[in-house]
């Protein structure tokens, strides 16, 4: 695996910087736009300045002309307040003296009447009229002065229509220093999308050109294998004409094999040994293949739907709310990167497709019926039965051993399930909101192994009861679970009762996808795996235990010649 990823990785580069990746080219194109980025942000930070000097003046200017104006109207008033008090006091004063003639009249035609009287009359209503007349007078030098302030106000009347008029400009101005904003901030927009639609197109073509040299090594790899085959082929056919032409040309018989020679029996061994190890790397392999191919089809629905989901968005989008380009234009993009993203796993699909079935072709494995042809001898049977059955019971041994510590970690991982669980419940009762219904059920559902029985280990009548190694540990007065919320349920079964880890029903061995030819016509006597009594007894005897006694380590006993262990 390491030899094809170096394959596949080197010659990806020169690809690359074929497509444009060089440091010559681009180089001096990153230079230019990054020139013109700063270009933009220097004008960008000018406009904005600008802006704000415009929008200060604007406000200054129209504060001085509302106090202007407020200034105006003050006059005015002014104004009006000191010609309504002249008109009022002239027509007291006309009143004043019209009240004098008539009493004056009144008196003249009494002649009966003192002159002292007269007079005092006629010197009181001098005194008012001289004090009104001295009014009239206060008032029409004010109303000169005001006068006077009116005809200067003219002055800041003109002064007014030129802060007005220069305000009318700013405005001009700052409509015209927006609009520039607004048109460098579309080209920029532009420019962004316009790189964002380069760097995806980019992207496709290094995705394309990734896919056709995968396919390339593909078709080399292929080729190569039936090349090696050939030149195999082409090498036994030059030994079996060379050797039939010598002994033909001797005029001799072909030699009688010794068929119980020990040599002979090794090298068939050699060869089913290395027929099976192919086919475990063959069966390998095509499973690791299917995986990902199986993966990759999962991210091709979840990728469809999401696709189906962006079009459905755009269509509505572009139904409703037409005005939005640039939300219909993003949507366009983000569709077309992952329909290009579709492709490239579409095109990894039909390649993963393509690998099993040249791997399928390019199998090299003898089939079981020819090797077992051959031994014809007593001797060679029983010395290839006896290596096969050392080499089972060791690999039974080695599954074993594996799947106990397996079982020994889900028992911690149980173990640690259990301890936060009782944590969380003791900090839920310290706080003061405890959930007396708390989910169960993921902590049991996690207790069933991840790992099915292989058809193999039923074959062999190696399926072992599970076996938890726990270190001894004294028995506590009292569980944390048990002091804060008792539920009357159902005890769960042990790991080893459960239907989990129960053996499975006995029927005939069906072929997989991935299986060869010779599994097709297997067929398994139905007959229930039998466990060791001795692992029952105890294992079932002290599930309930408060204090479980801990598992011995399995001894195994070697006899010459044989490599078979017993588990006690």
């Amino acid at each position: 695996f390491i030899a094809l990823r170096v394959v596949r990785v080197v010659p990806v580069a020169p690809v690359i910087c074929s497509e444009g990746l060089l440091p010559t080219g681009h180089s001096e194109s990153d230079e230019a736009e990054s020139e013109s980025e700063t270009e933009s942000e220097e004008k960008d930070s000018e406009y904005s300045q600008e802006l704000a000097e415009l929008t200060s003046e604007i406000n200054l200017k129209q504060k001085l002309i509302e106090e202007l104006e407020l200034s105006q109207q003050r006059l005015r008033s002014l104004k009006h307040h000191y010609e309504d008090k002249l008109q009022q006091l002239q027509a007291k004063i006309k009143a004043t003296q019209e009240e004098r003639d008539k009493v004056l009249a009144s008196f003249s035609a009494q002649n009966n009447q003192p002159t002292e009287k007269v007079k005092k009359v006629r010197d009181e209503f001098e005194r008012k009229l001289n004090d009104m007349q001295k009014e009239v007078k206060k008032l029409q030098t004010a109303k000169k002065e005001h006068a006077k302030m009116l005809r200067n106000q003219s002055q800041y009347e003109s002064q007014i229509k030129t802060l007005r008029n220069e305000v009318v400009d700013m405005k001009k101005n700052k409509v015209k220093l927006i609009n520039k904003m607004r048109e460098e901030t579309a080209r920029h927009k532009e420019m962004e999308n316009r790189k964002n639609r380069e760097i995806t197109q980019l992207k496709k073509e290094s995705r394309k050109h990734e896919v056709a040299i995968r396919s390339l090594e593909a078709e080399k790899r292929a080729k190569d294998i039936v090349l090696k085959r050939r030149q195999e082929e082409v090498v036994a056919l030059r030994k079996m004409a060379r050797g039939g032409m010598s002994r033909k040309a001797a005029g001799r018989l072909p030699p009688k094999v010794n068929s119980s020679s020990p040599r002979l029996a090794k090298q068939k061994w050699a060869a089913l040994q290395k027929n099976i190890n192919a086919e475990t790397f063959y069966k390998q392999q095509t499973s690791n293949m299917e995986l990902e191919l199986e993966r990759l089809i999962e991210d091709r629905r979840r990728l469809n739907e999401v696709i189906n989901m962006k079009e459905r968005k755009l269509r509505d989008l572009k139904s409703k709310q037409p005005e939005e380009i640039v939300l219909i234009r993003d949507l366009e993009e983000e569709t077309e990167s992952l329909k290009a993203h579709l492709k490239y796993i579409e095109d990894s699909i039909t390649e993963s497709q393509q690998n099993i079935l040249q791997l399928e072709e390019s199998k090299d494995i003898a089939d079981c019926a020819e090797l077992v042809s051959g031994m014809r001898d007593l001797g060679e049977a029983s010395y290839i039965i006896e290596k096969l059955y050392n080499m089972t019971v060791y690999q039974s041994y080695m599954t074993a051993q594996k799947e106990a510590a397996l079982h020994e970690l889900q028992a911690r991982k149980d173990q640690l399930e259990k301890e936060s669980e009782t944590q969380r419940q003791l900090l839920e009762h310290i706080v003061g909101n405890p959930t007396k219904d708390a989910p169960q059920g993921s902590s049991n559902s996690s207790n069933t192994s991840s790992r099915s029985p292989s058809p193999t280990d039923n074959i062999n009548g190696n399926t072992c009861p599970n076996i938890v190694r726990t270190e001894k540990y004294r028995r506590r007065t009292a569980l944390p679970e048990e002091l804060l919320y008792v539920k009357e349920e159902r005890r769960p079964l042990s790991p080893s009762l459960s239907p989990e880890h129960m053996p499975p029903p006995t029927r005939a061995l069906t072929r997989v996808p991935s299986a060869p030819t010779s599994l097709k016509t297997l067929s398994i006597k139905p007959e229930p795996p039998i466990p060791s009594p001795v692992l029952g007894r105890k294992t079932l005897a002290r599930q309930d235990s408060t204090s479980p006694r801990p598992v011995r380590r399995g001894t195994f006993v070697l006899s010459s010649g044989t490599f078979l262990g017993r588990s006690t």
